[in-house]
């Protein structure tokens, strides 16, 4: 008696069903897990940037306070000093004292030039630079410049011999000048001074340097 084909055996299938769902199961969770990981790596790399921006934004304000700061003790310190020298620019007037408090101010200006400082009996003062006082007819330092053009001219009319110059008399006033101003030269390295003992008399030589200067009008 023949034999017929048979199906598939019905409990091999269902064993392959559920060996199918379960690898489909598997390979969802195993998505699903990657998925949560990656989502993770996102939150915490967007936390590390939001982070890092959070430096970033609080540097810049702290460097925009810092610079907003710095400009305004600019301008204090600007304000200061144009009261300062429209005091010392007033005919008759010599200097300003430096008030409590405003000792920053003075140092700021000192160190830029603007003014000079001058130590009194009332403490720190403030006076105008010796270059500007220098141009006001009459002053100290216009009268030492003035020395100093004589010298330097006189000299520079026999250069290589020594000039000489002597005080007039007790009461000089223009020897002091004169003292002060062959000095300075001497110390710039203008000129070579021989200043006697007792000061009341001095011999002085222009130098290369000093004659130089004085072609220039560099007095």
């Amino acid at each position: 008696m023949a034999q017929g084909l048979t199906g598939p055996c019905p409990v091999n299938v269902a064993l392959a069903i559920t060996v199918a769902g379960a690898v489909i199961s598997i390979l969802a969770a195993i998505f699903t897990a990657a998925q949560a990981a990656f989502a993770k790596r996102q939150a915490v790399a967007a936390e590390q940037q939001a982070a890092a921006a959070k430096v970033q934004a609080d540097l810049a304000t702290a460097q925009l306070a810092q610079l907003k700061r710095a400009e305004d003790e600019e301008q204090g310190h600007q304000r200061w000093l144009d009261a300062v020298l429209a005091e010392l620019r007033k005919p008759g007037r010599e200097l300003v004292q430096v008030a409590p408090g405003d000792h920053l101010h003075a140092e700021w200006a000192i160190a830029r030039g603007f003014v000079d400082p001058l130590s009194t009996s009332l403490g720190q003062a403030v006076i105008l630079p010796a270059v500007e006082r220098r141009m006001i007819p009459g002053s100290p330092e216009a009268k030492i410049r003035e020395a100093r053009k004589v010298i330097l001219t006189t000299c520079s009319a026999n250069p290589g011999q020594w000039s000489g110059w002597q005080q007039s008399g007790p009461y000089d006033e223009e020897w002091v000048t004169n003292l002060a101003a062959v000095e300075e030269l001497a110390h710039e390295g203008l000129v070579e001074a021989d200043v006697s003992g007792d000061r009341f008399s001095f011999s002085v030589m222009i130098t290369a340097k000093g004659s130089a200067a004085a072609r220039r009008g560099a007095f």
